[in-house]
């Protein structure tokens, strides 16, 4: 046993270096200190550079929002535009295709008109014919009657 404590004696302190529990403690609490220091100014050098980041990364998604806001809004307006211009010339037929109809109209009206003319004056005639072939019927009975009575009076002296 001699021998184990012969070879550990060079391990232990010396006197001159004696260990002390304090300083050890004093040591270790500087060093969570300055390490908690450490973690401390690393965190806010590590949030504000993550603050940095996100602000230039927000931007740039402004941005990209921005322009693709701007591309839907061109897109959008040539579709209106384009549809704006169907309307137009689909509105410009329409109004042609209505003219062609008023003039169609106008046309039978006068047709119409024409043909309710020609109508009237057929009835007049019509009418006149039918008094001056009531005025012959009667023109006829009535010599028809007078040529009836002269026969009777010839047919009495015959008689």
């Amino acid at each position: 046993m001699s021998t184990a404590i012969a070879a550990l004696k060079p391990l232990a302190p010396s006197v001159g270096a004696e260990f002390s529990l304090g300083a050890f403690l004093v040591a270790v609490i500087a060093g969570i200190l300055v390490g908690l220091g450490l973690i401390w100014l690393l965190t806010r050098q590590t949030r504000r550079l993550s603050a940095q980041s996100a602000a230039a990364h927000l931007e740039l998604t402004k941005r990209e929002a921005a322009v693709a806001a701007q591309e839907l809004i061109s897109k959008v307006d040539e579709a209106i535009r384009q549809r704006e211009s169907e309307l137009t010339r689909d509105l410009d037929r329409r109004k042609i295709e209505i003219e062609h109809m008023l003039r169609e109209i106008r046309s039978h009206e006068e047709s119409i008109g024409l043909l309710d003319y020609q109508l009237e004056q057929r009835q007049e005639r019509l009418t006149r014919e039918g008094s001056a072939l009531t005025q012959a019927r009667e023109a006829m009975r009535s010599l028809s009657k007078r040529l009836r009575q002269r026969l009777e009076g010839v047919a009495a002296l015959d008689g």
